[in-house]
């Protein structure tokens, strides 16, 4: 099944994409912004906007792999 055929797997597809992309966002922050700015407000905005991306879309991803081994 193609993910144009169930539009529940497209929009998962697309949740997925968007909070891997939000993580990498909030990494690029602290990586760039605290790490090489100096910039603790941007450090800090990326450390928790990678950390609540991260943990959607590792539960995302358990209930994906539970329901897949059923």
């Amino acid at each position: 099944m193609t993910l144009a055929g169930d539009p529940r797997r497209l929009v998962l597809a697309v949740a997925v994409v968007l909070l891997i992309a939000a993580a990498a966002f909030g990494l690029w922050h602290v990586v760039i912004g605290g790490l090489l700015q100096g910039n603790a407000r941007a450090a800090a905005f990326g450390l928790i906007l990678a950390t609540a991306a991260g943990s959607v879309l590792a539960g995302i991803l358990g209930v994906l792999r539970r329901r897949s081994t059923r």
